[in-house]
């Protein structure tokens, strides 16, 4: 399953190879706090606590990472710590799963200011575009994008 890191779908991991043994910039720390890969003191856990109300898998890891971040909490990349999942990922289960992050980043948007993780603009007509790609990164783009455009249009047929 290392296709999942390398490619960047669930583990940004190649875009910190700068910052071994450091803090990441702040400007970027809360896409890296990924919670099946995170140590922190149990005191911080129960200080800043999951919301409640973000019921829909995808971004709480995210919006818990800018509050960690918003009380100067530092975020320190640490390559030679080592997480194991039991349970694999199939291509059909991670399409999938892009399809629920894409639903849920429409969701997020109200919780979080500033959240970014949304494409918008220029950055929507890139991503459908390369969506239209016979790549591995166009088949996600394209299943994050359909969450996105089930959510909208569940949203407006709820308004």
């Amino acid at each position: 399953m290392r296709w999942l890191e390398a490619s960047g779908w669930q583990f940004g991991y190649p875009l910190l190879k700068n910052y071994d043994h450091k803090p990441i910039p702040r400007n970027m720390q809360h896409r890296f706090t990924y919670t099946s890969h995170i140590s922190l003191p149990t005191v911080t856990a129960k200080k800043y606590p999951f919301r409640q109300d973000v019921t829909l898998y995808g971004w709480e890891d995210i919006e818990w990472g800018s509050r960690l971040r918003d009380a100067g909490i530092p975020l320190i990349f640490e390559p030679e710590a080592r997480a194991l999942h039991h349970h694999q990922i199939t291509l059909e289960s991670s399409l999938r799963r892009m399809e629920i992050l894409g639903e849920s980043a429409v969701r997020m948007e109200k919780f979080l200011a500033g959240f970014d993780r949304l494409p918008k603009g220029w950055k929507r007509i890139a991503y459908e575009l390369s969506a239209m790609l016979p790549t591995m990164a166009g088949k996600h783009r394209q299943a994050f994008l359909m969450g996105i455009k089930n959510s909208e249009s569940g949203r407006k047929n709820n308004s």
